[in-house]
């Protein structure tokens, strides 16, 4: 199928020296980056500790791309630019992604063409992405470590993490789980994560929400 890809990718640092070099990155390479030739879109973003939390994870960070196709997503990541990025980094992985489901906006706009396809009983990524209210950042926080807890020991979770544009206010979390149902049943029937997103919902705690799944095409 062509079309447009989705792929991220996580950087691993380690040591001072390559952990000075990724955050000082989220400043210089976004210019770059803006210049690849088929990127539709993207977001360089750190993480927090033990998956998701306040605290910084100055080892950890992503770079989302939305590319015209996989020939495009495969040239940038065959390109000097990137090479750089690996030189710079203990490791790193790419997934590649088609979206199938989208609702919501990220910078008011919907990055996500639905080219992809639901594959019964087969691993689906998962995209959250939201902008906090300041009003409410204590309330959505507050939840947090519950919720963590619960998600790290669900049943069908294959891969979690918490990442972000800001700090605090500017959120995005990414997953894979064996199958859309089991992804279902935490996100939807799981006391913790329920009750969280009942309060998020009552309270309107969002300025902009996005929320996608996707069928992955390759890791």
């Amino acid at each position: 199928m062509e079309g447009q890809i989705v792929s991220i990718t996580f950087f691993e640092y380690q040591g001072f020296s390559q952990k000075w070099t990724a955050f000082t990155n989220m400043g210089l390479l976004p210019r770059k980056i803006a210049k690849v030739s088929g990127l539709q879109f993207f977001k360089l973003m750190g993480s927090g500790k033990r998956g998701f939390s306040l605290q910084p994870n100055w080892g950890t960070y992503s770079l989302l791309g939305v590319w015209d196709s996989l020939e495009a997503a495969k040239t940038y990541f065959a390109s000097p630019l990137f090479a750089m990025q690996k030189e710079q980094c203990a490791s790193h992985k790419t997934h590649y992604m088609r979206a199938y489901q989208a609702k919501g906006e990220w910078d008011s706009q919907q990055p996500f063409s639905l080219n992809g396809s639901l594959q019964t009983q087969k691993p689906i990524a998962v995209i959250t992405r939201a902008t906090l209210k300041l009003r409410f950042l204590y309330h959505f926080w507050k939840h947090v470590p519950g919720v963590r807890r619960t998600v790290f020991k669900r049943e069908g979770r294959i891969f979690s993490i918490g990442v972000g544009e800001r700090p605090f206010i500017q959120q995005v979390t990414f997953s894979i789980w064996e199958s859309a149902e089991q992804m279902e049943a935490f996100a939807y029937h799981s006391g913790t994560h329920a009750k969280a997103i009942a309060e998020v919902r009552n309270r309107g705690m969002f300025k902009e929400e996005l929320y996608a799944r996707f069928e992955i095409v390759d890791a």
